[in-house]
C-alpha cells in the first residue's frame, strides 16, 4: 500500500505538475525525473503484490466468495458516504471542484471489480484445480500466462476483448499460490534477491536516460524549444514490476515474526486505506507540496518527508475509517439478526 500510495502522489500529482513547470527547460537529460518512472512502476508492483498475498494465503483454502464480496461492497459504501460528508463540510468553507458524490460507489474505483473477478474465478475452480493440477502443471500455466502477458500481440488480442488485465490478475494469484505450495526459493539467497531489484532498477534508470535522449535528439533535429519529456511508465506485466514484485514478497516471507496485532490490525484496513486516498476529493491534498521544485532543487530530504508525511495521514486515516466501518457493519447484523 505504501508502494501505491506513493503511485498515486506521482501520477496524480507530480506528472501534471511537471507538464505545467517550466522547471525543467532546454535540452539537458534530467535523470531525476526517473524517480517519477520508478514511482510509476510502484504502484504495479503494489498491485502485483497484493494479489499474490491473496492467492498465498487461499490458494488451499475453501473461499467464502460471499464474505468477500460483502466486504468489498461494505467498505466501499461506508468509503463513499464518509468522503461525501467530507466533501459537503469541505464546501461550506470554501469553492471545492472534485467532490464525490453517490455516484462514486457504482463509478471511481477500479480495482475492487478486479479483485472480485480473480477470486470468483479462484472460487470457481481454479484453486481446486491448482492442488490437485501437481507442481509440473502449474508452472506450465503460469509459463502461458507469462507468455500470453507479455508477448504483445497476444496482450493485444485479449486487450480486445478486456482479458488482459484479468489474466495478469490470475498470474498474479498463481503465482503467489505456487510459492506457498512448492516454495520455488527456498535455496535462493537473500543476497541474490537484492541484487535482482538493484539490477531491475538499474536497467529501468538506464532505459529511462535512453529514452530521454533519444526524446531530446529527435526535438534538437526538428528545431522544437524543448524535448518530450512524459514518462512511459511501466505495465504490470513488464519484467522489471513481476521480477521486483517475486524478490521482495519472496523477501518479505523470509521475516521471521510472532502474530502481532498490530500487524493484524493494520493489514485488515488495507483496502479502506486504498478507498479513502485513491478518490477525486483526496487526490487534490497531494498538491500541499510543490513536488517538481524539490525534485528540481535536488531536495530529497523534503520529497520523501512529503511523501511520509502523506503516508501517515493516509494510513491514520484509512485505519480509522476501517475500524468505524467494521462497528458499523457489526451493529447493522445484529440489527437484521435481532430482526
Amino acid at each position: 500500500m505504501v508502494l501505491i500510495i506513493i503511485h498515486h502522489i506521482f501520477i496524480h500529482c507530480v506528472e501534471p505538475l511537471l507538464s505545467q513547470s517550466d522547471l525543467f527547460e532546454g535540452y539537458e537529460v534530467y535523470d531525476r525525473l526517473m524517480l517519477i518512472d520508478f514511482a510509476r512502476s510502484f504502484g504495479k508492483i503494489g498491485n502485483i503484490l497484493f494479489v499474490m498475498i491473496s492467492g498465498y494465503f487461499l490458494i488451499d483454502k475453501k473461499i467464502d466468495i460471499t464474505k468477500h464480496v460483502v466486504k468489498i461492497l461494505s467498505e466501499m459504501f461506508f468509503a463513499t458516504v464518509v468522503l461525501m460528508v467530507a466533501g459537503a463540510v469541505h464546501l461550506l468553507f470554501e469553492p471545492v471542484y472534485n467532490v464525490l458524490n453517490l455516484r462514486a460507489f457504482n463509478e471511481d474505483w477500479w480495482f475492487p471489480g478486479y479483485y472480485i473477478v480473480i477470486i470468483f474465478v479462484a472460487w470457481i475452480g481454479l484453486n481446486r484445480y491448482l492442488v490437485d493440477a501437481g507442481r509440473e502443471k502449474h508452472r506450465t500455466f503460469l509459463i502461458l500466462l507469462f507468455a500470453a502477458i507479455s508477448i504483445a500481440w497476444i496482450r493485444n488480442v485479449m486487450s480486445t476483448i478486456g482479458l488482459t488485465t484479468i489474466a495478469m490478475g490470475i498470474f498474479s494469484y498463481m503465482l503467489g499460490g505456487y510459492i506457498k505450495l512448492y516454495d520455488p526459493l527456498k535455496k535462493l539467497k537473500g543476497f541474490w534477491l537484492f541484487t535482482l531489484i538493484a539490477l531491475s532498477l538499474f536497467l529501468m534508470g538506464l532505459s529511462y536516460h535512453i529514452y530521454a535522449s533519444g526524446n531530446m535528439n529527435a526535438a534538437m533535429a526538428t528545431d522544437k524549444i524543448f524535448y518530450n519529456r512524459d514518462i512511459e511508465g511501466y505495465l504490470e506485466c513488464s519484467l522489471p514490476c513481476i521480477v521486483i514484485s517475486l524478490c521482495l514478497f519472496e523477501a518479505f516471507k523470509r521475516i521471521k515474526c510472532m502474530p502481532s496485532a498490530l500487524i493484524n490490525g493494520i493489514s485488515s484496513a488495507t483496502f479502506m486505506i486504498y478507498l479513502i486516498h485513491d478518490n477525486r476529493y483526496f487526490r487534490d491534498r497531494f498538491y500541499m507540496f510543490d513536488w517538481v521544485a524539490m525534485i528540481h532543487d535536488e531536495n530529497y530530504i523534503g520529497l520523501i518527508s512529503g511523501i511520509l508525511i502523506m503516508i501517515m495521514a493516509i494510513f491514520i486515516i484509512g485505519i480509522l475509517m476501517s475500524k468505524l466501518c467494521d462497528i458499523a457493519m457489526k451493529g447493522i447484523r445484529n440489527k437484521i439478526l435481532n430482526l
